[in-house]
């Protein structure tokens, strides 16, 4: 599955998802992008993982480079005002840019919103 399937499929499971002991929901942006380092015996295997971010463009016609620096070994989907963008394989940046995720997006004036969902089989960014 490819695509604007994978990131439906991806969003509409992560929704279903129950939040067991090991897992949390952080919204604290200078804390670590890490479940195993910032919930409570924090697990650093199968995680589901949805980042979102909102701002507002006070311009017209403005083209940004989005660059997205993760570790899911199972994949992500990316939604940029509702319109999907997916990277089904293994991504793991290691903290090179050269192996980062870039999604070009050209944007209104107004309020924007991004969606990332991930999961990730093992390890947690180790």
């Amino acid at each position: 599955m490819r695509g604007a399937a994978f990131a439906n499929a991806l969003a509409a499971k992560h929704k279903t998802l129950a939040q067991p002991s090991g897992y949390c929901t952080n919204k604290n942006l200078a804390a670590p992008f890490s479940n195993q380092k910032t919930c409570p015996s924090g697990k650093k295997n199968d995680i589901s993982t949805r980042i979102e971010l909102l701002w507002h463009e006070a311009d017209n016609n403005v083209v940004y480079k989005f660059w997205f620096g993760l570790d899911f070994g199972l994949g992500a989907a990316f939604f940029i005002d509702g319109k999907a963008h997916a990277d089904v394989r293994n991504i793991w940046w290691s903290g090179n840019i050269d192996n980062a995720i870039v999604v070009p997006r050209r944007l209104n004036r107004g309020h924007h919103n991004i969606t990332i969902f991930g999961v990730e089989n093992c390890c947690d960014g180790d």
